[in-house]
């Protein structure tokens, strides 16, 4: 008997032919996996992850690797972070206190030339006065003599004794009157 014509074989679908051309040279299977069983493989793979990174930290921070928790990490951060603003107020606190001792010193620097200034204004008057008295003047005709050498003197207001008895002398050439003469 002959044998009956072989039907054909099944046309092959895009999927069938997908998982062929996938399947050669791979060693890649397909797997269904459940919805509740993957995001159970994917917390199973975040709780790696962070117990991995606290691992790290913690031997970073010199604590034992093998027994921490997130709760001593933190504490960990939060001395250091403590630490920190602690130093940093403590570097603000000498900054300020430098910065006011600027300030006195440049007070104090200021009073003092004031307090120079007006010395030295006062021991001009004194060497002027001397100056006219020794050569006669008193009274109103002092305050005026006294008027007229400071005119005199106004280029230098910081001449030296001999310049002041000059001065006094040139006066009672050119107005003998305030000297009593």
């Amino acid at each position: 008997p002959a044998a009956p014509p072989a039907s054909p074989p099944p046309v092959p679908t895009p999927k069938d032919v997908a998982d062929r051309q996938s399947g050669q040279g791979s060693d890649e299977e397909t797997v269904t996996v459940t919805q509740k069983r993957l995001s159970l493989m994917m917390t199973r793979e975040k709780d790696q992850g962070r117990q991995s990174a606290l691992r790290d930290l913690a031997a970073e921070a010199g604590l034992d690797p093998d027994s921490v928790d997130a709760e001593q990490i933190k504490q960990v951060l939060g001395d250091a972070k403590k630490l920190k603003e602690a130093q940093l107020s403590e570097e603000q606190r000498r900054e300020a206190a430098f910065a006011d001792r600027e300030k006195a010193i440049t007070a104090k620097e200021t009073t003092a030339a004031e307090t120079l200034a007006a010395a030295q204004a006062k021991l001009q008057e004194a060497q002027r006065t001397s100056a006219l008295i020794g050569l006669g003047a008193a009274d109103a005709d002092l305050e005026d003599a006294l008027v007229l050498l400071d005119k005199a003197l106004a280029e230098t207001p910081d001449a030296d004794a001999d310049a002041i008895a000059e001065a006094a002398k040139d006066l009672k050439k050119r107005r003998p009157a305030l000297f009593g003469t």
